[in-house]
């Protein structure tokens, strides 16, 4: 626009008598004040602005700009029609005012254009631009002033302006031309200044230098012209340094202030603001927000806060707050709870820090409140999961040996007794394995809601694992613990109806007494546990006090049970062998392989004592196969040496008989040994092939369709249906010692023996009588029918080559009546 007011101001043709503009001298008064004014608030606006990253161009263009003011200034009050201004006014003197001002005006918009736009640190050198260019203005006045001859000629009277002036004019126009153009290059890429204001205050200059090369009279319309093309110059200079210094920065700021309420909101971060002299709080909207309330519904008072704690938080958060009043902490951080709008309790992080006023008094706290409700749930669960067990809530182990630690020292300081109990659930395997976990859990849960009922308070029930539960009695005799495991053991009895199933458990109780059985939570746990062992190994469904000869026997179960481990590859497991003669004929029928252990330091070990040690620890499954392996190996040595066929028997125990493979590692043995399977006989107890009968035939089924002989060992301890025994696949019924120790005396037992034979033949058996140890018992025996015998009557478990020379003597003597045989040998 304003170059179209340039370009018809210089198409239309000035009049010949046009003697220029009247009262002319006001209008240009006028419009030199008003850009005067412009430049020195582009001085005072650039020089005074508080930006840590002013730009040293802002402080140099603010610097010249009070230099051109000054010109300015000086070139109004020394034109033709003022009062005198030292020396005579006069045309050259105002215009040589008035050229220093634009000169100086254009070098610094060029240079401000070429220097790169970074911020001004030092203070010293916003002084020295300053400095420099009011020494430069003050010396452009004194030589303008007191030495205009030095000066070329700037207008000639009747004939207009002179060539320098106007030569100078086309300089100052090119230089802005140059500039003009840099900026049009720079705008085309971002960049830290406002460009585009500049370049339009660069081309409005431009124009207006253009309409000082034409006027021929100072009062004429082009004069006019030039003047308002470089008061609005002047303005646009003006705006892009409010903008620079003073829009742009409270533009940014006011963003961040949006970006931080965003941010606040967002975050649900509330702000506060306590006065500590007028004792009012002011409280954002996300404050308020946070607990449910609009932002007029609650007052920006002290108490306020005051009211919407919890009451257990009340006194030690208002407590916490006037301790940090007090003190010198340089920041506040509390965590308190505060009643929501709709009734329920959040958790609230309150962070603050104090202000001071010139005399060091604290005027204000000011903070913040975070909303940490989901984050302390998530803290309360962590603490659940590490520290309660996931399926009862039951403290867990680790924090039941904390408390339990706690109530030592405090048995301690008291002098008083403490007691342990370790509960096992009897036989629970069975209820997984039957009904599935899911079943076994819930019985679980309900065990573990009987247990707190059933002591003084819940927090002294513990759920070790699987099936095990520990519970603590303070102040606790053993007449107190006595009672309470009574009180358990009928308690835990009562059916559980779970679904559709009624179900019975029961449980072995140990206990250990502080400080008696021990000190610490270890010792008592494990001599507890070595009690409840002695309660199941008795019978289970009771209690028992651990002594120290339990735990004499736990300390020998722990030493062969690892001795166990080296049994087999330091040949300490030996086979003896009983033999089993046929009542009809005297002749050796069968042997049995009995297992001894020989221990260097632990010495001759009993069979019923390693053996159920075998068991628990696993180990029965390598120890049975090389009872086996070894059995099957030394028949077929035997036969190779000509003694005549017998029958091996060996026994397999509860863990190799629910062996998943026990079928295949039997064919795997005797296809080693290349023996007919016909010489194996592997003996069952009755009471484990009436634990799962349906297995049990099954698996006789299979081992007699490959030959080989089943046998039930330890016949009339067990309860065998009679509708399951004559299903197995068993050659041969085995009446255990127990019925033939009294049979010569006892009438009971000679009439459980003789119905055993009975039975047996009914059912196509043959009976053999273990223990038989007198010739009363072997002529009851006898007469009673009995198939088979063996026991020390005879002869003892021997090793491998003693019983060769006992098969050797026996052939001689084989002849001869039974009654005397057993004497003879």
């Amino acid at each position: 626009m304003l170059a179209i007011v340039q370009l018809l101001a210089w198409l239309t043709p000035t009049l010949p008598e046009f003697k220029g503009i009247p009262n002319y001298l006001p209008l240009h008064m006028l419009l030199e004040t008003v850009s005067v004014v412009v430049s020195m608030m582009v001085f005072a606006i650039g020089w005074n602005s508080r930006s840590t990253n002013l730009s040293g161009n802002i402080v140099l263009l603010a610097c010249a700009f009070f230099s051109v003011g000054m010109l300015d200034f000086l070139h109004t009050i020394s034109y033709v029609g003022m009062p005198d201004f030292f020396t005579h006014n006069d045309m050259q003197k105002h215009l040589n005012f008035w050229l220093s001002a634009r000169f100086i005006a254009a070098i610094t918009l060029l240079t401000i254009t070429i220097r790169p736009w970074k911020p001004l640190h030092s203070r010293t050198m916003r002084y020295t631009i300053f400095s420099s260019l009011f020494f430069l203005t003050a010396l452009l006045n004194w030589i303008v002033v007191y030495h205009q001859p030095w000066l070329p000629d700037t207008f000639v009277s009747g004939l207009g302006l002179t060539t320098f002036k106007k030569n100078t004019e086309y300089l100052i126009i090119l230089l802005h031309l140059i500039t003009a153009t840099i900026l049009w290059q720079k705008l085309r890429q971002p960049q830290k200044f406002n460009g585009v204001l500049l370049f339009g205050a660069v081309c409005t200059l431009a124009m207006s230098e253009y309409f000082f090369t034409l006027y021929t009279t100072m009062t004429g319309s082009y004069n006019v012209l030039g003047h308002v093309y470089k008061v609005i110059a002047y303005l646009f200079i003006y705006r892009a340094i409010v903008v620079e210094t003073i829009e742009e920065p409270y533009s940014k700021l006011t963003q961040a202030q949006q970006n931080l309420a965003t941010s606040l909101k967002a975050s649900n971060t509330g702000l506060w603001d306590w006065n500590l002299q007028t004792h009012t709080v002011s409280y954002s909207p996300e404050w308020k927000a946070q607990l449910g309330y609009l932002p007029d519904e609650l007052q920006d008072q002290f108490s306020t806060w005051e009211s919407l704690l919890h009451p257990d938080d009340l006194e030690p958060a208002s407590a916490y707050v006037q301790k940090f009043l007090a003190d010198t902490s340089p920041q506040y951080l509390s965590e308190f709870r505060m009643r929501h709008r709709d009734g329920s309790y959040r958790w609230i992080l309150a962070r603050g820090e104090k202000q001071y006023d010139q005399n060091g008094v604290a005027t204000h706290l000011i903070g913040s409140h975070i909303d940490i409700t989901e984050r302390k749930l998530d803290e309360q669960h962590i603490q659940q999961l590490a520290n309660f067990d996931p399926l009862t809530g039951l403290p867990n182990r680790m924090l039941f040996n904390d408390r339990v630690e706690q109530a030592i020292n405090a048995a301690k300081h008291n002098h008083t007794l403490l007691s342990i109990l370790f509960l096992d659930l009897d036989h629970f395997k069975d209820i997984n394995d039957t009904l599935g976990h899911h079943i076994g859990d819930k019985v679980l849960i309900e065990v573990g809601k009987r247990l707190k009922l059933s002591v003084p308070t819940e927090d002294s029930v513990s759920r070790m694992g699987g099936d095990e539960f520990m519970l603590m009695l303070t102040d606790s005799t053993t007449q107190d613990a006595a009672l309470t495991a009574t009180k358990l053991l009928q308690v835990i009895v009562e059916p559980f109806h779970i679904g559709l199933n009624e179900l019975i458990v029961t449980p072995s109780i140990g206990i250990a007494m502080y400080p008696e059985d021990g000190e610490d939570f270890v010792t008592l746990y494990r001599h507890a546990d070595t009690a409840m062992y002695r309660a199941k190994l008795e019978g289970r469904n009771n209690y028992r006090f651990f002594t120290q000869e339990m735990q004499s026997l736990a300390v020998r179960t722990l030493k062969i049970e690892n001795a166990l481990r080296y049994a087999i590859t330091r040949n300490e497991l030996q086979l003896h062998y009983q033999p089993q003669l046929s009542l009809a004929t005297g002749h050796i029928v069968g042997v049995e392989a009995l297992l001894r252990w020989q221990h260097a330091e632990l010495g001759n070990l009993s069979p019923t004592e390693f053996i159920p040690i075998a068991e628990r620890s696993g180990q029965i499954i390598k120890i049975g196969e090389w009872a086996l392996r070894t059995a099957v190996g030394q028949l077929q040595t035997w036969f190779n040496l000509g003694l005549p066929p017998m029958i091996m028997a060996v026994n397999l125990s509860a863990i190799q008989f629910r062996h998943p493979d026990l079928l295949g590692l039997v064919g795997n043995i005797l296809e080693s040994a290349q023996l007919p399977p016909q010489y194996l006989e592997l003996e069952l107890t009755e009471s484990l092939a009436m634990d799962n009968p349906k297995k049990a035939i099954a698996l006789m089924n299979a081992l007699h369709a490959h030959g080989v002989r089943m046998s039930l060992d330890d016949f009339g301890t067990g309860y065998s249906s009679l509708s399951y025994l004559k299903q197995f696949k068993v050659y041969k019924l085995k009446i255990d010692h127990s019925f033939v120790r009294e049979i010569s005396t006892n009438a009971d037992d000679k009439a459980i023996v003789g119905a055993i034979i009975q039975m047996a033949h009914h059912l196509g058996f043959q009976c053999i009588a273990e223990g038989v140890e007198t010739a009363e018992q072997l002529a009851f025996l006898s007469a009673a029918g009995c198939d088979e015998i063996q026991g020390y009557y005879f002869s003892p478990p021997l090793p491998a080559d003693e019983f060769v020379a006992y098969v050797q003597r026996q052939r001689t003597i084989a002849s001869q009546p039974y009654l005397n045989l057993g004497a003879e040998i």
